[in-house]
Formats: C-alpha cells, sequence, structure tokens
C-alpha cells in the first residue's frame, strides 16, 4: 500500500509540473493610446476601513485635567452627579437631584444655563429607556475640544476605566455630517458605554450660532 501511495503521488506531481504554463499575451501598441496596465497577479484585497475598529494610537485623545470652570469641567460634573446615579440605581427623585446641582425646568426639559448661548438639557432615565440618561450641550464652536477633553480625562478616571473607541469618527448624509466620540467599559456583569456626538449642516454649526451637541451615558446589566 505503501508503494502504491508513493507512486500515485508521484504520477500526480508530474502531472502538475507536465501543465504547460499558459502564455502572457503580447500587448499591442496603438498610436497615440497607452497600453493598460497589466493585472495584478494574486488576490486583490479590497481596501475597506473597519469603522468599529479601535482608534490607532496617533488618534487616541491625551486627556489633560481640565479647569474646574471650563465647560467640559461643568458638563461630567452634571454627568456625575445627575445621569451616573440616576442610571446606577435604576431610579432616583429627579426634582430633588435638580434642586441640587441647580437645574431648572425650562420649556419642557431640566436644563441649566451656563452664558447666553451655552446652556445643558438632562434627559433622565425613563420607563422605556431605564439604563440610559441624555444630555443636549448648546455651546460655542471654539469650546468644543475643551468639552471633549473634559470628558475624555473624566472616562479616564473611572474604574474600571472607559476605553475610547471612536475620536471624531464622522458619517455623511447629504449636507449633514455628524461627528461622535465614544468610550466604553465591559466587565462580566455590566457594560458602560459614554458616547457624544454633533452634527454639522454644510459646515456650520446645527444651531444659530452655536454647535448642538449629544452625551448619552448607558450602562447594561449582563
Amino acid at each position: 500500500m505503501a508503494r502504491l501511495a508513493t507512486l500515485i503521488a508521484a504520477t500526480v506531481l508530474a502531472g502538475a509540473t507536465a501543465l504547460p504554463a499558459l502564455a502572457q499575451q503580447p500587448v499591442i501598441s496603438v498610436p497615440g493610446v497607452a497600453p493598460a496596465a497589466p493585472a495584478p497577479a494574486g488576490p486583490i484585497a479590497p481596501s475597506i476601513p473597519d469603522i468599529y475598529a479601535a482608534p490607532a494610537a496617533a488618534q487616541m485623545l491625551t486627556a489633560t485635567t481640565p479647569d474646574a470652570t471650563s465647560l467640559g469641567a461643568q458638563v461630567v460634573n452634571l454627568l456625575t452627579q445627575v445621569c451616573v446615579p440616576l442610571v446606577r440605581n435604576g431610579a432616583g427623585d429627579m426634582k430633588a437631584i435638580a434642586k441640587q446641582v441647580g437645574l431648572k425646568m425650562y420649556r419642557g426639559a431640566w436644563t441649566m444655563k451656563l452664558d447666553k448661548i451655552t446652556q445643558v438639557q438632562v434627559t433622565p432615565p425613563s420607563l422605556a429607556n431605564p439604563n440610559v440618561c441624555r444630555m443636549q450641550v448648546n455651546h460655542a464652536p471654539d469650546v468644543r475640544d475643551d468639552l471633549i477633553n473634559g470628558m475624555a480625562y473624566w472616562a479616564s478616571t473611572q474604574t474600571p476605566q472607559l476605553k475610547q473607541l471612536s475620536n471624531g469618527y464622522y458619517t455623511d448624509s447629504g449636507a449633514n455630517r455628524v461627528f461622535s466620540w465614544s468610550w466604553y467599559a465591559d466587565t462580566p456583569t455590566e457594560q458602560t458605554g459614554l458616547a457624544y456626538s454633533e452634527t454639522k449642516i454644510n459646515g456650520q454649526p446645527a444651531g444659530k450660532g452655536f454647535d448642538i451637541g449629544n452625551l448619552q451615558y448607558s450602562i447594561t446589566k449582563k
């Protein structure tokens, strides 16, 4: 049997090496027309970026301690004092928390006005979304980096630390371009997420002279 197997292998190998190579077709030269580039050998890998891949090291945010009076610090203070306990505990007295931190009901939303332009609106968890707290941040365009730095610093100081998932990733839909930043932590018992996004319309802020940011904080139990 071993001798038969050896003979079969030798025959197959001989047949494979005996196959004639395909002749390369000559390139026909046409005056005034550049010849087509030869087709590349081997498989062609599509160049499609993985939008869910973690950012490269050069794209990661290096957060610094925000100034206590900065917009980034004020937003993450509200995040810590309002959204985190409401989502973590699954319920809470929003009126009591709002009074404690200085949020006031304005046009149907819990709002904190920081100046003529800047304001933060908090949407607490609901029966439909008990594990999600949202904040809308209206701000001058020139303080966006400060705001992002505050969130990135906050994410880096949590236990467990929230790792950066996206940094300024954007998608286009007609005249709208949506930028997003996100961080997450995954433990055996729960997943924690922090996401922030802004929309530019034809390259301009979505508000009348101010950007409109949307922050979402969530905890999902496993």
